[in-house]
């Protein structure tokens, strides 16, 4: 046997063998992971649960005192917090957890991913009032009802390309200040977008919205 099919003949032994160790290392890695996922829960959960028992007690002391912002903010909150513990309940892993400011005016909006098939966006109104013309900020996308009716939405997108404003996967709709929205997404990409439905790209679009956007898989 000469050496070339004896360095072949290795190479593939060392690959079959590489191979064979990485998918016998799967399951130990899987139950070491479940194991302190099991753990961290144990531990934050009863946490998190005494969370949500003073922030509902918060809202109705904010809702009694007629307090609407104070009441419609703790509101979110106690959305969001019943929402991570369903995807604790679930098994699902949180991202990235961030509160973003949206503008009106730029087609990029807020860029965040990469994202993969499968992985779970959820989004909840917390404030602010923009318009996707003119130059008064008057439009809520939270609103069931709006004067530009679906323009004037938050959206999932994809990127521009060369300024123009990417493509929608998803319009977000109303209420979810008091229903955080989930969307599931479809297709693995790089990055995704929220910006406002309509006229992006437009400079002089006044105002910004504000959300709480979990990434979750």
């Amino acid at each position: 046997m000469n050496n070339l099919i004896k360095i072949r003949i290795l190479s593939l032994v060392a690959v079959v063998l590489a191979t064979n160790l990485k998918a016998a290392e799967v399951p130990e890695l899987d139950r070491l992971k479940e194991a302190y996922r099991g753990a961290v829960g144990r531990v934050v959960n009863p946490l998190t649960q005494m969370y949500l028992t003073e922030l509902e007690k918060l809202r109705d002391v904010y809702t009694q005192a007629g307090n609407v912002v104070g009441a419609d903010t703790v509101k979110a909150e106690i959305a969001v917090i019943t929402q991570k513990i369903a995807d604790a309940g679930k098994g699902t892993e949180t991202l990235m957890e961030a509160m973003v400011v949206v503008p009106p005016n730029d087609p990029n909006g807020v860029t965040f991913g990469p994202v993969h098939r499968g992985d779970v966006i959820t989004l909840s109104y917390l404030g602010g009032m923009w318009k996707n013309a003119g130059r008064l900020a008057t439009e809520n996308p939270d609103a069931i009802i709006t004067e530009k009716g679906e323009q004037s939405r938050l959206v999932i997108a994809a990127p521009p390309e060369n300024g123009v404003p990417g493509t929608v996967y998803q319009v977000v709709p109303p209420h979810t200040a008091a229903k955080p929205f989930s969307y599931t997404v479809p297709q693995s990409a790089a990055a995704v977008v929220l910006r406002i439905n309509a006229n992006s790209d437009d400079k002089s679009n006044p105002g910004f919205v504000t959300y709480r956007l979990t990434l979750s898989r």
